[in-house]
């Protein structure tokens, strides 16, 4: 059991045990197995709907002192729709075993495991909760991890403005943009729109990976070709 320790041990001449010569005072410890982050918490840039987005991440072991595998506990939110899910997910590149770093003279050489933390929802949430990591002794240590998902543009903004021609803003199919049509007296047919990534066979992507699963591919028509067909 992880603590500190503490002992007399007697030392006896010519067997006199009854009286002892001096008393060895033993001081020892044994350390509990720990986990570090690094960085200490994660906060992911908010993303549109169904579109995922990833960070890097170090876990910092020491203590361990014989061969250990890593578990991890995501948290459930709630999303925009009151539906409760996982929208996280760790991954370990390298494996998720800690080999031992704790030897008998007290020498900790900190066994350092690579994770990925990624995050896509279907609909709007933003949250920050904590994920559990767990050894096999039931010792638990955890890293917040803040994220946002929307179909806000002034919320995502940062993440388009960095992946701007991999998205555009489009409405459900049979439905037009919430507004007034210049110059016609049809009845609005009112529809959501939404950001969508974009496929073009004339570019590689700017996103490292998305989750969507709708796609549109690039236009070519101009601001004033589009204009005139709106008359």
């Amino acid at each position: 059991v992880p603590g500190c320790y503490e002992t007399k041990v007697p030392i006896v001449l010519n067997e006199e045990y009854d009286k002892p010569y001096r008393f060895l005072h033993l001081i020892g410890e044994l350390k509990s197995p720990q986990l570090k982050f690094d960085p200490l918490a994660i906060v992911l840039t908010p993303v549109p709907l169904c579109t995922e987005v990833s960070a890097d991440f170090t876990i910092h072991a020491s203590g361990f002192r014989k061969e250990t595998i890593i578990d991890v506990e995501l948290p459930e939110v709630e999303l925009d729709d009151g539906s409760i899910t996982s929208v996280l997910n760790v991954t370990f590149p390298e494996g998720q075993i800690i080999q031992p770093c704790c030897s008998d003279d007290g020498d900790e050489d900190p066994f350092v495991l690579k994770c990925t933390v990624t995050f896509s929802s279907p609909k709007p949430v933003s949250f920050t909760q904590p994920v559990r990591f767990l050894d096999t002794d039931g010792n638990n240590f955890s890293i917040p991890v803040t994220a946002t998902a929307d179909n806000c543009l002034l919320t995502v903004y940062p993440f388009i403005a960095k992946h701007r021609a991999d998205h555009q803003i489009v409405t459900e199919q049979g439905k037009s943009v919430k507004g007034r049509r210049s110059q016609s007296k049809e009845s609005l047919n009112v529809g959501e729109a939404v950001l969508m990534a974009v496929d073009s066979p004339t570019r590689p992507s700017t996103r490292a990976s998305t989750s969507s699963t709708s796609r549109f591919v690039s236009s070519t028509s101009s601001y004033e070709d589009s204009s005139a067909d709106i008359t």
